[in-house]
């Protein structure tokens, strides 16, 4: 194998793993979130008040505006 060729390799699994990771944590990402908005609506339909769920969601008052819509 040349050095081009080794060099190519490694810049490709390199660009690989960079970018599985970063997929891994942006869907991560987005499952936390889907994950917070559902307990945030169970939370309102008991009548929890807004800024209990956002203290314990993380949520915005906008985010539970949108659900609450």
């Amino acid at each position: 194998m040349t050095i081009e060729q080794q060099w190519r390799q490694e810049s490709y699994l390199q660009g690989f793993k960079e970018g599985f990771m970063e997929g891994f944590l942006e869907g991560f990402q987005e499952r936390l979130q889907e994950g917070k908005l559902q307990v945030a609506q169970r939370m309102l339909r008991e009548n929890v008040d807004i800024k209990t769920i956002m203290k314990f969601t993380g949520l915005s008052e906008k985010d539970l505006q949108q659900i609450n819509a």
